[in-house]
């Protein structure tokens, strides 16, 4: 027996096995990231890593071999909804394996929204931080089955906040007639600005905050402008 159990331990000594580490989690004390990793000692090669939101929700997860991205990558939203797909190879955005091209699945599956897509999903473009988070994608531009060109872009922080939605609707053929919706938020996902443009890109609502998440600036679309101090009483308006 104590020959039988020496010899497992050997064999797991010998082949590893694989295992999970924290590598760091959000202020809240949600886990922020994992990683994954095959075999023991010198021989301990990464495999795959998974990110998450403060909330719990998985955002990104990705292969690793030779301690570099190789394989399939998936981003998601919160709340579960898978945006982003693609592969790696060798840690450079894949030329060499599949396709070669990543996609944008559908973020706002809704009923009766009106959007249609190829497959559910679009080629994009995608920009990543030196960290690897992901930094900016940018959609190609598409039309629902009104013919309105619809162009959604997201931007995120180093620390995988949410840095900024860019959204445009383009009812017409006119370069005038665009409606477009932007949010931006501080690095601590504290609301940075909301702006709203009807056709001509015109401004219809725009709120300002400070960092401490009271409103700043707010204007209207008839120009009527409140003005408010860091404690959220209002300094002065005008129009």
């Amino acid at each position: 027996m104590v020959r039988y159990i020496s010899l497992l331990l050997f064999i797991g000594l010998a082949f590893g096995s694989d295992s999970e580490r924290i590598i760091s989690k959000w202020d809240n004390g949600v886990t922020k990231r994992i990683q994954y990793y095959r075999g023991s000692g010198f021989d301990e090669e990464l495999i795959g890593v998974k990110t998450f939101y403060p909330n719990g929700d998985l955002r990104w997860k990705c292969r690793y071999q030779n301690n570099k991205r190789h394989g399939e990558y998936l981003f998601y939203l919160e709340g579960n909804k898978l945006l982003l797909e693609g592969k790696y190879a060798n840690g450079d955005v894949d030329s060499a394996t599949g396709d070669g091209k990543w996609y944008a699945y559908h973020p706002d599956k809704i009923k009766g929204y009106g959007f249609f897509y190829a497959n559910d999903k679009y080629t994009i473009s995608v920009e990543f931080h030196d960290n690897g988070e992901l930094k900016s994608y940018t959609p190609s531009s598409i039309r629902d089955y009104k013919g309105f060109l619809i162009y959604k872009s997201y931007t995120w922080y180093s620390n995988g906040r949410l840095k900024g939605i860019n959204k445009m609707i383009q009812p017409g053929d006119g370069e005038d007639e665009y409606i477009s919706n932007m949010d931006a938020f501080y690095e601590d996902g504290k609301p940075k600005f909301l702006a709203e443009f009807g056709p001509g890109m015109k401004k219809e609502l725009f709120k300002k905050y400070y960092p401490n998440g009271n409103i700043q600036t707010s204007e209207n679309e008839f120009g009527m402008k409140i003005y408010y101090k860091p404690d959220g009483t209002i300094d002065f308006t005008s129009e």
